[in-house]
């Protein structure tokens, strides 16, 4: 089964990205971002497959007890030339810090598939894509 590791947005960047991930699908019909009803979040690890999501869950969780949150801040609409609408995520510097601990420790940990991406994220919340 597919799977993908995400962190959710909370309170008002929460509200933000879900009312202009709406209002952008209405205005401009561009459906194919709320088809999936998808939260408000940012991508950590793109899709992988996996018979057993407990053990990767349990790494994850193992991974959170021992990490603070960090912060990031939402700037700016940008795009991926014509194929995605998105809100830059500006992490911060703990934030990247982390990232890369968190990847590494996946890596080490699980047998999820990675490939040259992973690890070198544009971070970004998606409004719209693919029939904008």
């Amino acid at each position: 089964m597919k799977y993908t590791i995400v962190t959710l947005f909370k309170g008002e960047a929460k509200k933000y990205q879900q009312k202009l991930l709406y209002s952008i699908a209405e205005r401009f019909n561009t459906k194919k971002g709320i088809k999936t009803r998808p939260p408000a979040h940012v991508t950590l690890k793109y899709s992988f497959d996996t018979e057993d999501i407990n053990t990767v869950e349990e790494y994850i969780k193992k991974f959170c007890e021992t990490h603070k949150k960090c912060d990031y801040q939402l700037k700016n609409i940008n795009r991926f030339d014509r194929k995605a609408i998105f809100i830059d995520v500006f992490p911060s510097v703990e934030m990247k810090k982390m990232y890369v601990e968190f990847i590494k420790f996946l890596k080490n940990n699980t047998n999820i598939y990675f490939r040259a991406i992973d690890g070198r994220l544009h971070f970004h919340s998606t409004l719209a894509y693919n029939d904008i």
